[in-house]
């Protein structure tokens, strides 16, 4: 693993929340690569992972993906909206809301070769739910 990028993600209640998935390990801040990211953790905080991580990667361009950077659908609207949204019983705002968020979520983004990067996921605490996906069983976000 020494050039392949590093991920840094969080983990609350068995659920990884980047990825929608329950995982057999504590909650904290885990990092390591796109086959298995949870090598080496729990941390207290994002901040304790990524200088973990950083050991062996100085020259590791540093990549931050941001909840209030990557809205979803789940960051943008209460639950409630995305129900009243999928029954079609939403009011103009929440329309207006819903349309921007799916804009942003279907905006393109450049792939990131799979070398090179410290790769700083924060949710904020929210899992993140993509477009047609169930939240994992266990989800309390």
């Amino acid at each position: 693993m020494s050039r392949a990028n590093r991920y840094i993600a969080e983990v609350r209640g068995g659920l990884a929340l980047f990825f929608n998935c329950t995982i057999d390990v504590e909650d904290g801040w885990w990092w390591g690569s796109d086959e298995d990211p949870w090598q080496w953790g729990p941390f207290a905080s994002c901040e304790e992972a990524l200088a973990d991580a950083r050991r062996g990667a100085e020259r590791f361009k540093l990549v931050r993906w941001h909840a209030a950077e990557r809205k979803l659908v789940e960051t943008d609207l209460e639950e409630a909206d995305v129900e009243a949204l999928l029954q079609g019983h939403v009011s103009p705002a929440t329309r207006t809301a819903a349309a921007k968020a799916l804009r942003k979520l279907r905006r393109p983004d450049r792939p990131l070769p799979p070398r090179g990067h410290l790769i700083v996921i924060d949710t904020g605490g929210k899992v993140v739910v993509k477009t047609g996906e169930r939240r994992a069983r266990g989800s309390r976000s």
